[in-house]
């Protein structure tokens, strides 16, 4: 018979596993909540940095509008065309929530210059022992553009600036544009199309636009698209489809057609001749509504023709830009890229305050993950941009074309000064 020499633990052996086994534990769950907590921190830390932008960017928009600012507390904030309060820690325009857990704004005068040039403000966000600031200055520079160069692109009269650098109401420029998607949101800024003459440019799938100034250098197509608020110059011609109402003055150099159920609503200047295309006999409205008279005649505007360039790559370095040359980058809230290559920019959150330049090659955004996440920030390429997501806001400069897959995208398109601190700041020249 097999006698087994196994030995049963002892009790004492027993307390001192269970000791043992304590302090592990204890060591381990120590070193988790420590990590949980950290990373509970940076989330909160960048909840906070997104509240107390969205502040300074509504601040931004307000002073750029204005000619003067007028709040008197720390809680009312008053300019020309806009108001804003501080109450509960919430900071609102009207009854509309822009940001919350804002602790403080304090609004002075910038050093060194006079209280009717601009403001200076100071945005504190907090949660618990958490806080985040933000500060810079606002000048009341309504038509100006950097880097001292004075006029607008909004002033059809101004003489042509091939050597300006880029202004700040200018939040989209390309060569030719093909969107089908939701929405183009300029608000009172310009877009500028700077193709060449026999270039097309489309919006389509039941885009709504709004814009103070859309400029095409080449032709415009506008097919089965919600409305279209705007002044429209295009060098070339313009056609109108498809439940298409387009309202503000419009200036075509060339041809105007107006298809089907497109329409036509504002002063009307034209350069060439107007076609109206009826598809259906039963369709009887007058396509050209609440056009006080058609101008046939050589009138002149000027084209908004920016030389854009960017800095050398040492510059880039300098001020903080990651030079990466590869072909598929993950990119997170906050990283500023510098690339020469093609390459596929990649997310799977939410990105904000990120500015992605390719020098010598294309970009595209967002080719990965869901299509619900939203890029703030600016892109800039010698070449096109794509775009396969839903939600875009911020500044796009391209060289070549830009495009959109989705036919949900929106594009919020932001002043440019939003992005950066100061002047000299800018990455292009």
């Amino acid at each position: 018979m097999i006698k087994s020499r196994k030995k049963a633990i002892t009790l004492i052996e027993l307390i001192i596993v269970i000791g043992i086994l304590g302090v592990v534990m204890g060591t381990t769950s120590t070193f988790f909540l420590s990590n949980y907590k950290s990373l509970n921190n940076v989330e909160d830390k960048a909840d906070l940095q997104h509240a107390a932008q969205s502040v300074i960017n509504a601040f931004s928009n307000a002073t750029l509008n204005s000619t003067s600012y007028s709040g008197d507390s720390s809680s009312i904030f008053k300019f020309d065309k806009n108001s804003f309060k501080l109450e509960n820690n919430e900071f609102k325009e009207g009854t509309r929530i822009i940001a919350s857990n804002i602790k403080s704004i304090v609004v002075s005068v910038p050093e060194g210059s006079d209280e009717d040039d601009g403001i200076k403000v100071t945005v504190i966000a907090g949660m618990g022992d958490i806080t985040e600031t933000i500060e810079t200055s606002l000048y009341f520079r309504m038509g100006i553009s950097f880097s001292g160069v004075s006029g607008s692109i909004d002033d059809t009269q101004q003489e042509s600036q091939e050597n300006s650098s880029l202004p700040e109401n200018l939040v989209f420029y390309s060569t030719a544009m093909s969107f089908n998607g939701k929405q183009i949101d300029a608000g009172s800024n310009s877009i500028v199309i700077n193709g060449d003459l026999y270039s097309t440019s489309i919006i389509s799938g039941g885009t709504e636009v709004k814009a103070s100034k859309i400029y095409v250098k080449g032709n415009l197509e506008l097919n089965n698209n919600k409305k279209f608020y705007g002044t429209v110059y295009t060098e070339n011609n313009l056609s109108i489809s498809g439940g298409k109402y387009l309202f503000g003055e419009t200036y075509v150099k060339g041809n105007l057609i107006i298809n089907n159920n497109g329409y036509l609503d504002g002063d009307l200047h034209l350069g060439g001749s107007a076609t109206i295309n009826y598809s259906n006999s039963t369709i009887t409205n007058n396509r050209l509504q609440n056009v006080s008279g058609i101008v046939d005649k050589n009138y002149q505007f000027n084209f908004p023709d920016y030389k854009i360039e960017l800095k050398d790559e040492s510059w880039y370095v300098s001020n903080g830009y990651t030079i990466n040359n590869s072909s598929s980058i993950n990119i997170s809230y906050g990283d500023k890229i510098y690339s020469k290559v093609d390459c596929s920019f990649t997310y799977n959150k939410d990105i904000s305050d990120s500015i992605i330049i390719v020098s010598e090659g294309n970009i595209t955004l967002g080719t990965n993950g869901n299509s619900d996440k939203e890029f703030k920030g600016v892109l800039i390429a010698k070449k096109n941009i794509k775009f396969t997501k839903k939600k875009f806001e911020g500044v796009i400069i391209s060289g070549g074309t830009f495009s959109t897959i989705d036919g949900d995208t929106t594009l919020k398109l932001n002043n440019i000064s939003n992005y950066f601190d100061a002047n000299n700041k800018i990455p292009v020249n």
